[in-house]
């Protein structure tokens, strides 16, 4: 059974629940009172040997954070509930508190509670995040839904993505010799030789740490190592990324829908237009191509564009913009297509001018 189906199963049996957004709002005194939650189970969202668990903490924490971003809210505080398996060490709790500490500080939010429990397999964790709108008078708009998306809007993204896919098969090259079909031969032998050095730095990354703190620079090659550690950064701590406040003043209420990228621009779009009771294209040559992936990858007979689309946990902004703010956007947003009317369905229009259906591909959890 796939998740799509058990969402749509659990909307019917609660038809008035608001389920369809990246946040549940709450009236409370008032005042919308923004809820959301994710979740992540060892051996499904995260591997050990890849992740650190203070790296899961901090990604995990981004993910809600995320959330709150796509629906133009402000984080206050969080919850934890923490699966821990039998024979936990202190070593691993400090690394989870570790993490825990260090995504509260860099996002400027608190942790207000939670709950242990024992785990009979793996670890597990969930996170509930709590938020409040941002201030209307200084950001010049209200929530954003994932419905509100209207014929001839364009689809930005604010970000580029195709980073996060390239770390998990980067990371999977160096720790389980998978291959990986885009990467250049010269990036592979390099990888190879420092691989080592690569899995260790790999380890210690995080969410406060740059590329001048991989301890890679002016070696042979740095260029090649630093591009990989980013897309490997990428996907093991992701941060998550408002709608910058400078567009939002600028183009008030130009923002008619939006969504975190979480599982792929495919799928997400998919879910946005679902939800907006709308149509889609998007042209293949307006996806902007991530510098490390230029650096790192040799795409003759490979498939850029699956790669661009399918890239999930980015944790960037997808939004349908009024086409008459599209002058403000700011640098690093791109105009990746058009809201169409629902009769069009979704497509891709190749760089040859050639339309196909939009395949969404991305990751979707199977039952």
């Amino acid at each position: 059974m796939k998740e799509n189906e058990i969402i749509r199963k659990i909307r019917e049996a609660f038809p008035s629940s608001g389920l369809g957004d990246d946040a549940a709002i709450l009236d409370v005194s008032k005042r919308p009172l923004y809820l959301s939650s994710d979740a992540v189970v060892e051996g499904v969202h995260f591997k050990r040997r890849f992740s650190t668990l203070r790296q899961v903490m901090e990604k995990l924490v981004s993910a809600n954070v995320s959330d709150m971003n796509a629906m133009n809210a402000e984080a206050l505080g969080f919850l934890v509930t923490a699966g821990l398996p039998r024979g936990l060490r202190t070593d691993e709790l400090e690394e989870i508190l570790e993490g825990l500490k260090s995504a509260a500080s860099f996002y400027g939010i608190r942790l207000l509670g939670g709950d242990t429990v024992l785990s009979p397999g793996g670890f597990f964790f969930d996170v509930s995040i709590v938020g409040v709108p941002v201030d209307v008078h200084s950001s010049g708009n209200g929530v954003f839904l994932r419905s509100g998306a209207q014929r001839g809007d364009k689809i930005v993204i604010f970000d580029e993505c195709g980073r996060s896919a390239a770390g998990l098969a980067l990371l999977e090259y160096l720790f389980d010799s998978k291959q990986v079909p885009w990467l250049s031969a010269e990036a592979a032998d390099l990888l190879g030789t420092k691989g080592r050095l690569l899995k260790r730095a790999a380890h210690d990354l995080s969410l406060a740490t740059g590329t001048a703190d991989y301890g890679v620079e002016g070696m042979d090659g740095s260029d090649l190592l630093v591009s990989a550690l980013s897309c490997i950064k990428a996907h093991l701590v992701p941060q998550a990324r408002p709608v910058p406040g400078e567009f939002m003043e600028r183009a008030a209420g130009s923002v008619h829908a939006a969504m975190d990228i979480s599982d792929g621009i495919s799928i997400d779009l998919s879910r946005m237009c679902r939800e907006s009771n709308a149509g889609a294209v998007i042209f293949e040559e307006r996806l902007p191509v991530p510098r490390e992936l230029a650096v790192l990858a040799d795409f003759e007979g490979v498939e850029l564009t699956d790669l661009l689309l399918s890239s999930g946990e980015e944790y960037s902004i997808l939004a349908a913009v009024g086409k008459d703010a599209v002058g403000y956007l700011p640098d690093g947003a791109a105009v990746i297509g058009e809201i169409r009317d629902i009769k069009e369905g979704l497509k891709l229009i190749r760089e040859n001018r050639k339309e196909k259906p939009l395949d969404l591909k991305g990751f979707e959890h199977t039952f």
